[in-house]
Order: C-alpha cells, then sequence, then structure tokens
C-alpha cells in the first residue's frame, strides 16, 4: 500500500478514473445492475478494508488518504456502470421520444 507516492494525488486520481471507467464497462458487459445500495456499501467496505484491514491507519494521514482513493474508485466504478446502462436503456428507447 502507498507505494504509488512518487505520483501526485492528481496523477494518481486520472488513473483511477480511467481505471473505473474500464472496470465499469466490463462490469456493464457482465451484465451487472449497481443501484445504490450497491454504490455505497461497496465503497464503504473498501474504505473499511484500506483503512482497517490493510492497516492503513498505521500510516497516519498517508493511510487515510488511500483509504479515501480506494473508496473513491469503488464508489465511481459502481456509479459509471449505472451511468452506461442507463445510457443503454435511452438509447433503446423509442425513436424521438426524448428528443426535441
Amino acid at each position: 500500500m502507498l507505494h504509488r507516492r512518487d505520483r501526485t494525488l492528481s496523477q494518481q486520481l486520472q488513473t483511477y478514473d480511467n481505471y473505473s471507467t474500464l472496470k465499469a464497462i466490463e462490469m456493464r458487459d457482465r451484465g451487472k445492475r449497481p443501484g445504490i445500495v450497491a454504490m455505497v456499501s461497496h465503497a464503504a467496505a473498501a474504505f473499511v478494508q484500506s483503512l482497517i484491514f490493510k492497516r492503513g491507519f498505521l500510516m497516519g494521514t498517508a493511510g487515510l488518504i488511500e483509504a479515501m482513493e480506494e473508496a473513491n474508485y469503488t464508489f465511481y466504478k459502481y456509479a459509471k456502470c449505472w451511468e452506461l446502462r442507463n445510457a443503454d436503456r435511452r438509447d433503446r428507447a423509442e425513436p424521438g421520444s426524448n428528443k426535441k
């Protein structure tokens, strides 16, 4: 954990953004249908796993930052999958039904 600290936080966030998009596409293609409960519960579990079970708390502020990064990555992965599924549904709707 935290072996990536040679990168800035901005660089790490860009990496998480890219990976969460790829993972969301993969999840959608596997038929995942995440809702708000999945988004929140999986993000909370990632935070606890990183901070407690991976002992991030021993690293102080850096451990907290890492736990928050993991939680945000997880949340956005599920949120992006939800977004993709909703876009797919809109695209399959009747032509012109939501166009002006």
